[in-house]
Order: structure tokens, then sequence, then C-alpha cells
């Protein structure tokens, strides 16, 4: 099956959307699996703005070997786990820290993905809004 990046690029950015008229980052990976005629689990339930709920549904995945980590070179539909970044509040004190929680899917060699605030975007993984969050590249062995 061939498709093209751009029919991805552009989709708004709405929390637990599960569509082309809007989606979550999961939800991304999840619209383009589907046109590829994969359903994936909804691990999230509605959104996956509790990073560690995210964490805790990677680990239990990988567990029941429905992904499987890889290396370079990827190949379409990898799935690419990234650190977003979280407030915490300890001891009256704010802090913005980095922690897992955000997915996109290589598609074509590049990298969609969608996050608050902002459509949906192709990049390079080496692209500078990307590179340095990278936390690993996952395959789907379901």
């Amino acid at each position: 099956m061939r498709v093209n990046v751009n029919d991805y690029v552009g989709i708004p950015f709405v929390p637990g959307g599960r569509s082309k008229s809007g989606c979550d980052c999961w939800g991304l990976v999840c619209v383009v699996y589907r046109d590829f005629r994969i359903e994936l689990p909804d691990y999230f339930g509605t959104s996956v703005d509790d990073a560690s709920a995210f964490e805790r549904a990677r680990i239990d995945a990988i567990g029941k070997r429905q992904w499987a980590q890889v290396a370079y070179p990827f190949r379409d539909l990898d799935v690419v786990l990234m650190d977003r970044h979280v407030t915490v509040y300890r001891g009256g004190k704010k802090r913005v820290v980095r922690a897992p929680g955000h997915v996109g899917v290589i598609l074509h060699g590049v990298l969609l993905h969608v996050e608050a605030g902002v459509d949906s975007v192709a990049v390079p993984l080496d692209h500078h809004s990307v590179s340095n969050r990278i936390r690993g590249v996952f395959r789907w062995a379901g």
C-alpha cells in the first residue's frame, strides 16, 4: 500500500482524537497504522496527557511482545518514543522536567507527529525539534 506523507500533515491536535479530523500523538500513530489495515490497541484511553501512564503502557506492551525496540535502519511504521516537558511541583517549587510521553511514526523516512498547539508535521529524525528528545524506536510485533 502506498500512502503520501502529506496526507497526515496539518491534522489538528485534539486530545483523545483518533481520526484525520483531529488527534493527539498516539491517535496519529493509530490513524497511520489504520491506513495500513493494522488496528493498534488504545493504551491510553482518551489521551496521552499522563506521561507516567504512557510509560507504564509502553513497558506493559513490550512485556507482551507487542513492540520490539529496534536500531537503525528504521522502517515505515516504526514508532518513535520521545520526551516531552512536564511541569512538576516539589517542596513548593516549580520545575520543568523531561519525561517520556510523546510518540510519532516514521513514514517514508520522516517522522510524523502532533503536539498540543501545533498541527501534525513531518520532520527528519535529526530535526532540532525532536532529535534530542528521542528515547527509542519501536516496531509493532503484535
